[in-house]
C-alpha cells in the first residue's frame, strides 16, 4: 500500500473516532445527565402558600413502577396527604411519565399510570381521600435517567379546586355534559375538563348508587365511520381510570346519516354527550 492512501486511511480513522466519541458523548448528555426536571434531586410540592419540600426525590427503575422512597421523601407524602384530607375543595392529579423504550410490565395500560398509582396508593394509606386523587400516564420520548439508571421523580402533582359538596347537591353541569373533538380525531387535544368532570362524577356515582351513565358518540359523514365509537370510548376509558365503575356506564353510537350540514352545524356533530340519569 502506497503511503499517501496509507496516510489517508489513518486520517480517516483519527476522524471517524473523534466523530464516534463525540456522538457518544452527544447520546450520554441527551439520556444520562440531571440536567432535567425530571432528573432533578430536590423534591417540592407546592399549592399556593402550602409547600413542602424534601433534599431528595424518590426515583424508579427503568422499566418498572416501583417507587425507590426514603423516610424523609415518605414524610413529604404524609403531610401532602394530611393536606388533601384537610382540605375538601381540592383535588390532586398525579402525572406519572414514562419512556418510548421503557417495557411495562404492569396490568395498567402504560407505566406512566402504574408510577402514578403507586403515589396514589401510598397517599391513600396515609388517609388521603382516594375519590380526589386522579392519574395520568404521559410518555416522554426522551426520558432522562441519572447515572445510576434510575427515573428521578418523574411524577408532577398538579391541584385544582373544586368544591365537590356543592357541586353534587346541586349537580347542575354533572347531568349532561358535552366534549367536542377535531375532525377524525377520537382524543381531546386538552383533557384538563374530562379530567375535572370525571374527578366530580366519579363522587356523585359513590354518592348516588343508582346512578347511571350514558356515553353518546356522534360523527359527520366525511368523517372515518368508526370515530364515534372510539370517542365514545375513549371517554368510557378516562372515566374507569378515575375509578367510575363500569357497571354504571352504557355507549350508545350515532351513525352519521343524510346530508352534511352547514359548517356550524357540523363542528356540534364531533361530539360526546355524557348524561346522567
Amino acid at each position: 500500500m502506497s503511503k499517501p492512501i496509507f496516510s489517508i486511511l489513518i486520517a480517516f480513522l483519527a476522524l471517524w473516532l473523534f466523530g464516534g466519541a463525540y456522538w457518544l458523548s452527544i447520546i450520554q448528555e441527551q439520556n444520562f445527565t440531571d440536567d432535567s426536571e425530571f432528573a432533578e434531586r430536590h423534591f417540592k410540592i407546592q399549592d399556593g402558600e402550602f409547600i413542602v419540600e424534601a433534599s431528595t426525590i424518590f426515583a424508579f427503575q427503568a422499566s418498572d413502577a416501583e417507587i425507590i422512597i426514603n423516610e424523609e421523601q415518605l414524610s413529604i407524602l404524609d403531610t401532602l396527604a394530611s393536606y388533601l384530607e384537610g382540605s375538601k375543595e381540592k383535588q390532586l392529579r398525579l402525572i406519572a411519565y414514562y419512556g418510548k423504550n421503557e417495557t411495562n410490565r404492569t396490568n395498567y395500560e402504560n407505566l406512566g399510570i402504574a408510577r402514578a398509582e403507586t403515589v396514589k396508593y401510598i397517599l391513600i394509606r396515609k388517609g388521603a381521600p382516594e375519590s380526589r386523587i386522579s392519574v395520568e400516564g404521559k410518555l416522554f420520548k426522551k426520558l432522562i435517567l441519572n447515572e445510576n439508571g434510575m427515573l428521578s421523580g418523574g411524577v408532577e402533582f398538579e391541584f385544582f379546586d373544586n368544591d365537590i359538596s356543592n357541586t353534587i347537591t346541586e349537580a347542575p353541569f354533572l347531568k349532561e355534559k358535552i366534549f367536542y373533538f377535531k375532525e377524525n380525531e377520537y382524543k381531546l387535544s386538552n383533557k384538563d375538563d374530562l379530567v375535572k368532570y370525571a374527578a366530580v362524577l366519579k363522587q356523585y356515582t359513590v354518592d348516588k348508587k343508582y346512578s347511571e351513565i350514558i356515553i353518546t358518540g356522534f360523527m359527520e359523514l366525511k368523517e372515518n365511520q368508526s370515530i364515534g365509537l372510539e370517542r365514545t370510548k375513549f371517554i368510557e376509558k378516562t372515566f374507569s381510570k378515575h375509578g367510575i365503575p363500569g357497571d354504571r356506564m352504557s355507549i350508545i353510537v350515532h351513525t352519521a346519516v343524510g346530508k352534511n350540514k352547514t359548517e356550524n352545524e357540523n363542528n356540534n356533530e364531533k361530539k360526546v354527550e355524557v348524561k346522567v340519569l
